[in-house]
């Protein structure tokens, strides 16, 4: 029932707003769910917003949007509106909440509406009763009869190329990696998870299959760009203080800073919320390639304020593998894991959230083998696959780490051996 305080709102002001800029989102984001739910245009209180959700109705095209029609439908200065609509972030897992929510709100209003007219005189009360019957019979609607056809299906899942095909480090193709998934790479401080998700994701940029965006907001953006020029040209990061351009060596640098630009590989060097990840992805989709981001790491993302850390870390979990498949995107979140599991980490050491195990596609854990090497510069690192849906459970594979030029490398079959050994 509706309470009698809600029906003397004479307005539902910046929440209702802020609702229904919710749902538009999420419709623009998952165009299908336009023919799954059946939506009163009336629910909308705000005027633009059921200008854009009929321009959206009418621009639907094989589960797509049309967005020349949406442009032609709208006059610019909406059109600009839906666009700053378009850019936030919204779970689609949300939406059967909100316009459960969107239709309360407008029974209420409707429900104020006949009481003032009751009040007024304007209407008899059986009409009261029937005009309040009639509303409380709008409801939600799903339609059911939208179901993928079994062609769609059969397409689905014989559907091929759906791995990330990795370069120099070929070794990770063992993986299978798919892409649309959420992916963790977990170890302890100074372990080498960074310096591992800069090699992926120079290596995934370098065969101009995908457009790679790295978000770091653990270290300053100089470092990030030293780490990527000495894995490339083998320069040690400290030879690069005080390099100048006109030396062999900054000339091989200045070549390195250039070959960046060819390929589609963006750092951004920023705290982030989910809302502001969700907008960078939107924007690099416009090139036409599939996005593989990386967020260094999961502790620094910005999010509001949950009962403890541990809510508020499962919440951002959950937002980024749901965003993985709203927005063909993959992506690569770098975390930590407890004082327990430096040797031989587990699922268990993973430090914060248990969600993190039931998100991820694939967590990746790193743990040291032996000493470092300062005379080969080599730290042999092991790399168990804690959890892979595509894969075996528990694989394990040796890497080498180069910490002076941070690059991390095959290590041979021998190479593997001599360093279980230690």
């Amino acid at each position: 029932m509706i309470c009698q305080n809600a029906i003397t709102k004479k307005g539902l002001g910046e929440s209702q707003i802020h609702l229904e800029q919710m749902i538009l989102a999420i419709f623009i984001m998952n165009p299908i769910m336009l023919n799954q739910y059946i939506v009163n245009d009336n629910w909308f209180e705000l005027g633009i917003h059921k200008i854009i959700y009929s321009a959206l109705k009418q621009s639907v095209v094989d589960k797509h949007l049309d967005m020349y029609k949406v442009q032609e439908l709208l006059e610019k200065a909406n059109f600009d509106y839906f666009n700053k609509i378009m850019d936030s972030y919204v779970s689609s897992a949300l939406l059967d909440k909100h316009l459960s929510e969107l239709e309360e709100n407008y029974k209420i209003r409707q429900t104020a509406i006949i009481m003032e007219q009751l009040s007024l005189h304007q209407i008899e009360y059986p009409t009261f009763l029937e005009n309040i019957r009639q509303i409380e019979e709008q409801t939600q609607y799903i339609d059911t009869l939208v179901e993928p056809s079994p062609n769609d299906i059969f397409d689905e899942i014989t559907l091929s190329n759906q791995s990330l095909i990795f370069n120099r480090l070929s070794n990770l193709n063992l993986l299978k990696l798919e892409k649309n998934t959420l992916n963790v790479i977990a170890a302890r401080p100074s372990v080498g998870k960074s310096g591992l998700a800069l090699n992926i994701f120079n290596d995934l940029a370098s065969t101009n299959e995908y457009d790679c965006v790295y978000i770091n907001m653990e270290m300053p953006d100089r470092d990030i760009y030293r780490r990527l020029v000495s894995m490339n040209t083998k320069i040690p990061m400290w030879h690069l203080e005080g390099l100048e351009k006109c030396s062999k060596a900054g000339a091989l640098v200045m070549d390195c800073l250039l070959s960046f630009k060819d390929k589609d590989m963006k750092v951004i060097s920023h705290p982030m919320d989910i809302n502001s990840i969700g907008t960078v992805i939107r924007n690099e989709q416009k090139k036409g390639k599939h996005v593989i981001v990386f967020i260094d790491y999961l502790g620094y993302i910005k999010s509001a304020k949950e009962s403890n850390d541990r809510e508020r870390l499962g919440k951002i979990c959950r937002d980024l593998q749901i965003m993985t498949k709203e927005y063909d995107c993959t992506i690569f979140l770098l975390a930590q894991i407890n004082r327990e599991g430096a040797d031989n980490p587990t699922m268990n050491n993973l430090k914060d959230t248990g969600e993190l195990e039931q998100s991820a596609h694939s967590v990746l854990l790193l743990s040291e083998i032996g000493d470092y090497d300062v005379n080969n510069d080599v730290q042999f690192i092991k790399l168990v696959t804690g959890k892979n849906r595509e894969s075996l459970k528990n694989g394990k594979m040796i890497m080498k780490y180069h910490k002076k030029i941070q690059r991390f490398e095959v290590s041979t079959e021998e190479e593997a051996k001599n360093a279980q050994r230690r």
